[in-house]
């Protein structure tokens, strides 16, 4: 029963290290209010109402980038939750570029990671296809009329941040962003410990069928 009972751990501990995610950001924590919408300090004459910068906790917003609040204005679906909030990406000859950044201190370097996030186009204007990108390697988004996931692998670097661009097209394209995770990618060794706990149970299993065939009828 003891053996059982290890088994059964090392599984568990091995599958909750290898699926947790370490850094999400879904933008609910924002200074946004329901129904507007706020742009990056350097852009802030855009917000409803305006002046107002968006702000959220271990994001950077810059440029033509921001927060809705399921806002009638962007015409985005509504948000996929677990809230109301999404981020946005923009591009205007006129102004900075849309970027927002996710700070990354909390990655343990040298270690792989999958990124998942939603995205989705602006209904009526189309979308901003925009590229994620980590320490100099990036791939380009470009949204459908529906929220979709997408994901990304990188190896995580000190000093590196996480980073999502639009692309400079001028007019009211948009891309909505929402959902952001972070998952360790597992190691060899976490690998080991499933299989040694898979291989436990099985031994275990042939062990009590083995036992009980040995019994007389």
């Amino acid at each position: 029963m003891k053996a059982l009972f290890l088994a059964a751990a090392a599984i568990a501990m091995a599958s909750s290290a290898a699926s947790a995610s370490v850094l999400v950001v879904d933008f609910e924590n924002s200074n946004v209010s329901a129904g507007q919408y706020s742009y990056a300090a350097d852009s802030a004459g855009y917000s409803q109402p305006s002046g107002n910068s968006v702000s959220v906790p271990g994001v950077g917003f810059s440029g033509t980038s921001g927060v809705q609040n399921n806002a009638q204005a962007w015409g985005f679906p509504a948000a996929p939750g677990p809230g109301t909030n999404a981020a946005f990406l923009q591009s205007y000859s006129s102004s900075n570029l849309g970027v927002i950044t996710i700070g990354t201190g909390t990655l343990v370097a040298g270690q792989s990671y999958t990124v998942a996030f939603d995205s989705v186009a602006r209904p009526g204007t189309g979308a901003d296809p925009f590229t994620v990108s980590y320490n100099g390697l990036s791939k380009t988004i470009d949204p459908g009329l529906s929220w979709a996931s997408s994901t990304w692998s990188f190896m995580a670097v000190a000093g590196q941040n996480l980073v999502f661009s639009a692309t400079r097209i001028d007019g009211d394209h948009a891309s909505g962003l929402d959902n952001i995770a972070i998952t360790a990618i597992p190691e060899p060794s976490t690998w080991a410990l499933m299989i040694l706990g898979f291989a436990g149970l099985g031994f275990l299993g042939y062990r009590r069928r083995a036992h009980s065939a040995s019994l007389p009828a």
